[in-house]
């Protein structure tokens, strides 16, 4: 079920119209109950690995803090963490692995048949959402193991931490701190919340109907063949699949911030204007926010940081970024796009030492930056490292070659390059619009809902699933 579906405008109708006549305390059991509904109507039976991951860290959570022995809480956590990585591994990283094996083997000269992973199991489909919720869960029992919070008794409350639907899917990656309290307050029906909350669910619909999902045709198609095509198209393609991702992903954080708010739920931010940084590390303090903070902690501090020297500082880092690269997808692509940011944040360490700020005032940092992102990109975008290399070299050899109608991705691009500088000099357009809201709130909100709405038709190109949705 898509945010940007006929079927989840129906469902989240429903889910509020019921929400906000019930008794406080049936609220969580039928948001949890909502939940399920909503991951099951893709493939009811993969609810089962919701189900099997909120047991493991709900009972292991309680044993966690029942026992004084610090050796048995590591057992503990281990079997927490053996449960929800051996589900992830199982279920995502197992192709990659039996390929990767095949190689190897018949690089040694050895006869291999191996066959794939989807002929061995004909029902070994990517269970959706599961690098985000395996994540969130992992947080929980971590969390309880350093003492950082106390587990609850109320497995209901567990569940729905685990499968909050709003941001089940891809995000934000939560800790249960963050939503657990929230649980047990009072969410009256509150009509400014509720208006800030549609402003943000149109406000990521507009980002991806009317500008992810019109960059997509013309990447698709360069990206397919990219050896058919000139160097200024390939060029052209990565800056259009620079902002496709963004506004995908962003548009998607931003609907699931907004639809928890209309609840009465507070999500954290998830992304800020990550392209108009000056440089690698602030883009990773604005890129995908709640995985970012989720790698520094429980994974970058967990190896040691920086507290071991400079030297095991640079080998965290560069482990980090390459898991992080890993969990994106189960290709060897996205680790090279993981070690490239790595190589990218060390350097930078070097250079800057601990003093990485902002600096809002150098544009020619900013530049460099940005291009140095999007090159990147273009092996999280190619389908393996050979279509990544062959776009690499055809825009740096100014490769000639067969072009496009830059038309449409171009008065899209222009667009959005124009919205993202007002809204760092400015601030956020939704800003802009609520206050204009508040002043006419019934012929100016008429006006601009029938806008959206008409713009929402007139430049869709059909349900389109979200990028992320295949991590």
């Amino acid at each position: 079920m898509l945010f940007n579906s006929v079927e989840f405008a129906l469902f989240f109708t429903a889910v509020v119209l019921i929400y906000f006549r019930l008794e406080h305390n049936h609220r969580i059991v039928f948001l949890l109950a909502s939940s399920y509904f909503f991951y099951a109507w893709w493939r009811w039976e993969y609810a089962g690995l919701l189900i099997f991951s909120t047991i493991l860290d709900y009972t292991v959570a309680l044993l966690i803090h029942r026992t004084s022995s610090q050796g048995w809480k590591r057992v503990f956590l281990f079997f927490s963490l053996l449960g929800n990585l051996g589900m992830l591994f199982f279920f995502k990283y197992l192709g990659l692995f039996l390929r990767t094996m095949a190689s190897l083997l018949g690089a040694c000269g050895l006869d291999t048949d191996i066959p794939p992973v989807e002929v061995m199991m004909p029902w070994y489909v990517l269970p959706v959402g599961i690098s985000f919720y395996t994540f969130q869960t992992m947080s929980y029992t971590i969390d309880v193991y350093r003492g950082a919070v106390q587990p609850t008794r109320n497995p209901i409350k567990v569940a729905l931490f685990v499968c909050y639907f709003p941001q089940l899917i891809a995000g934000p990656v939560l800790r249960s701190a963050e939503l657990m309290p929230q649980m047990d307050e009072h969410h009256p029906v509150d009509w400014d919340r509720i208006r800030l909350g549609l402003l943000l669910v149109f406000w990521g619909l507009i980002k991806k109907v009317c500008f992810a999902d019109n960059l997509a045709p013309f990447v698709n198609q360069v990206y397919a063949a990219p050896e058919t095509f000139s160097g200024l198209t390939l060029l052209f393609a990565t800056y259009c699949f620079s902002f496709q991702i963004y506004f995908d992903f962003s548009g998607y954080s931003d609907i699931a911030i907004g639809l928890a708010q209309i609840l009465g739920f507070n999500l954290i931010l998830n992304f800020n204007r990550p392209y108009l940084a000056s440089n690698i590390t602030v883009f990773w303090r604005r890129w995908h926010m709640s995985l970012s903070r989720w790698l520094r902690d429980y994974l970058y501090i967990s190896l040691g940081g920086n507290r071991k020297g400079k030297g095991r500082m640079y080998v965290n880092l560069m482990v980090t970024m390459l898991l992080g690269g890993l969990w994106h997808g189960a290709s060897w692509t996205f680790v090279v796009w993981g070690g490239l940011h790595g190589l990218a944040l060390m350097v930078h360490k070097m250079v800057r030492g601990e003093k990485a700020r902002e600096h809002h005032s150098n544009p020619i940092s900013i530049f460099l930056t940005f291009h140095f992102i999007c090159l990147t990109w273009i092996f999280f975008r190619a389908e393996d490292i050979g279509s990544a290399l062959s776009v690499l070299t055809g825009i740096l050899t100014f490769q000639p070659g067969a072009g496009l109608d830059f038309t449409v991705p171009f008065l899209v691009f222009a667009f959005i390059l124009g919205v993202q500088i007002f809204q760092e000099r400015r601030g956020e357009i939704r800003g802009y619009v609520d206050s204009i809201l508040r002043q006419s709130p019934y012929l100016a909100g008429g006006f601009f809902y029938t806008a959206v709405v008409l713009a929402l038709i007139v430049f869709s190109r059909g349900e389109e699933s979200f990028i992320y949705f295949q991590f």
